[in-house]
């Protein structure tokens, strides 16, 4: 069975989670073919971890609007430990 070939571009954010340091990367797919656009992290600043959550969610939306521009926000699919993660983080 054959993958079929994206006819247009793709561009996929890869994130590395954490509180205090975040990585990410970007790659481009164009048919089954990828290249690299971008990587790197984002460093918090000393300080609770809603205002850490608060410099990553900022540091993302720079990394998107520079390397995803015009993109539509698609989540991949958590899985019930990330759900539990998150719920975690939330609730402290």
């Amino acid at each position: 069975m054959q993958t079929p070939a994206l006819s247009n571009p793709l561009r996929i954010l890869g994130i590395d989670p954490g509180s205090r340091i975040t990585g990410y990367g970007v790659i481009e797919l164009t048919g089954l073919v990828p290249r690299y656009v971008a990587s790197g992290c984002i460093r918090t600043a000393e300080g609770s971890l809603e205002q850490r959550l608060a410099q990553i969610y900022a540091g993302l939306g720079e990394v998107v609007g520079l390397h995803l521009p015009g993109a539509n926000h698609a989540w991949g699919r958590a899985t019930p430990f990330h759900r539990a993660l998150a719920t975690l983080i939330i609730s402290r």
